[in-house]
């Protein structure tokens, strides 16, 4: 199935505080993307929710923002490091959209399977009915529609029970063509109830395989998640170590998403030497 990707463009102006800021240098962002390793990041995206730490960022942006308009001594958190903090905000923003985006058209298609099976359920339904007109009084017929007709209480058994039928059918045509004939069971009927199947089948292959699809956030986005963890809890530190010196700076507080990642680090990083 084919996924759509969202057009981001102009990706900076949907942090509008990024938006009136100079963007880093390469190099700039290369170093702040390296102190990490991708694996360390990925290993604390995979611990959050990404859109419930996108929500906690964004709401540290507007007293960040106030604060370094006019930075107080004490604050050692540099101009840089905040647009580098508004980059990967924005960046896991756009993976999540992505995300989301897929996400809509697999229930888009799963939409359309729901049509699919209904109509396949009908045309077995009448395949069924123009079987039994053409076995009518014949055992041996009525042996082998048994036989083909199956079950009916999945998707993969309708499915099965539709290329059973089917196959019987065109057999039928050739072997049996006085009783199809006056049973009204013609080609073209049985050509338009394979166009059904095919399609069904086609359907169904594609839900099983989202079925099989990791719900949780992929890699990349766990990466960009993890790169906003990193810069929140480096900015938590900062302006915490600010506000000890007795700047007027704002607290930067977790949320229940981020909570338990940035302040059990931040216990780690302050336990004493064994």
């Amino acid at each position: 199935m084919a996924k759509r990707r969202i057009a981001v463009t102009d990706e900076r102006t949907e942090v509008p505080a990024l938006a009136s800021r100079t963007p880093l240098t390469e190099s700039a962002r290369e170093v702040l993307h390296t102190q990490t390793s991708p694996a360390r990041l990925r290993d604390l995206g995979a611990e959050t929710r990404s859109a419930l730490v996108l929500n906690d960022a964004r709401g540290w942006i507007t007293p960040m923002q106030k604060t370094m308009e006019a930075p107080p001594e004490g604050l050692f958190y540099g101009q840089e490091r905040f647009t580098y903090f508004l980059e990967v905000v924005n960046d896991l923003r756009v993976k999540i959209e992505i995300k989301t985006e897929t996400q809509q058209d697999a229930a888009r298609a799963r939409g359309v399977s729901e049509v699919l099976l209904a109509r396949a359920r009908r045309v077995r339904t009448r395949l069924v009915s123009a079987l039994s007109a053409v076995a009518r009084g014949h055992e041996l017929l009525e042996n082998e529609l048994n036989i083909a007709r199956g079950e009916a209480n999945t998707e993969a058994e309708i499915n099965t029970s539709l290329q059973s039928l089917l196959t019987l059918a065109r057999a039928w045509l050739t072997r049996e063509p006085i009783r199809a004939r006056i049973a009204m069971l013609t080609a073209a009927q049985v050509d338009e109830a394979q166009t059904t199947q095919r399609a069904f089948a086609l359907a169904i292959g594609e839900r099983r395989e989202e079925g099989h699809a990791n719900v949780r956030d992929d890699a990349d986005t766990n990466l960009a998640e993890g790169r906003v963890l990193t810069e929140m809890r480096a900015a938590m530190r900062a302006f915490a170590d600010a506000k000890e010196e007795g700047a007027n700076v704002p607290s930067l507080t977790p949320g229940a998403a981020t909570r338990r990642v940035l302040m059990g680090h931040k216990e780690k990083a302050k336990k004493p030497p064994s």
